[in-house]
């Protein structure tokens, strides 16, 4: 067990995948610009990557322009999920125009379609790794420009209890560690 949930075994967290789903006192969100405020801390900066089949004919490119994938298909997880915002938000910002997709009701059946199909999804290279029961078929290929990223950052209210300025301390310190370790696995 880890110093913070040894520390706080009777602290009461609720989860939301949104904002507008909880009252919180502490949200964790990826943006594509940067943030700086007073209450908000970057815990992790992770490019985009493109994910598909290493039987897909761009597999073997150490890296990818985004207008390369305008010929191929495109999977991606249905509207309103936080991770398919992001990446519209990603296509809007470079210019990217989507025609040819497919969409999935979640990551889970986006990766598995990847590795069904000649298909590509776009996913962030440490927060979404391919699980490694597909590692031995799927593989991500980053993008050339680094500038392909998004940035993940905790936010906190004014003012918050002394446990929830303990657990925001404790994300600010490990988020980027614990994220990039399971990556890896």
């Amino acid at each position: 067990m880890d110093p913070f949930t040894n520390k706080h075994r009777m602290l009461n967290l609720h989860y939301g995948l949104n904002a507008e789903d909880i009252d919180w006192d502490i949200m964790i969100y990826a943006s594509l610009e940067h943030i700086s405020d007073r209450y908000t801390a970057e815990l992790l900066s992770e490019r985009y990557v493109a994910v598909m089949s290493k039987n897909h004919a761009l597999s073997s490119r150490q890296v990818l322009s985004l207008n390369e994938l305008q010929e191929y298909p495109l999977i991606l997880v249905e509207r309103g999920k936080n991770l398919r915002d992001n990446i519209e938000l990603f296509f809007k910002k470079y210019g990217f125009r989507l025609h040819n997709y497919m969409v999935v009701d979640s990551p889970r059946v986006m990766r598995e379609r990847v590795n069904e199909t000649n298909g590509i999804t776009i996913l962030p290279e440490y927060t979404w790794p391919i699980p490694s029961q597909l590692k031995s078929k799927l593989i991500a290929v980053p993008f050339d420009l680094e500038e392909y990223r998004r940035h993940i950052y905790i936010t906190r209210k004014m003012k918050i209890s002394q446990s929830a300025e303990e657990l925001y301390q404790y994300f600010v310190e490990h988020f980027a560690e614990y994220t990039l370790q399971n990556a890896e696995q």
